[in-house]
C-alpha cells in the first residue's frame, strides 16, 4: 500500500517499474514454459517406461492396463503442450 502511494504523488517512478514489472513476466513465462518443457518430458519418458513393462508382461489384461496408462500420459503430454501453446 505504501509503495502504490508514493507512485501516486510521484509519477516519474511508474516507467521504471512498468518495465521492471515487464521484465519480472517475461523470466516467469520463460521460467514456466521450461518446467511445462520438463513436466511433458517427464510424461513421455513415464509412457515410455511403462509400454516397455507392457512388452514384457505375459498377462494380457495387464499388457492392456499398462498401454492405456502409458496412452494416458501420453495425452497428459500432448494437451499440457496445447494448453502453452495457446496461452
Amino acid at each position: 500500500m505504501r509503495e502504490q502511494e508514493r507512485l501516486r504523488r510521484n509519477p516519474t517512478h511508474l516507467p521504471a517499474l512498468r518495465a521492471q514489472t515487464h521484465f519480472v513476466s517475461k523470466n516467469v513465462a520463460a521460467m514456466l514454459d521450461r518446467e511445462l518443457r520438463l513436466l511433458v518430458q517427464g510424461f513421455r519418458a513415464r509412457a515410455e517406461e511403462i509400454l516397455l513393462g507392457a512388452e514384457t508382461m505375459h498377462d494380457v489384461d495387464v499388457c492392456q492396463k499398462l498401454r492405456e496408462i502409458a496412452a494416458g500420459y501420453e495425452r497428459l503430454a500432448r494437451r499440457i503442450e496445447q494448453e502453452s501453446r495457446a496461452s
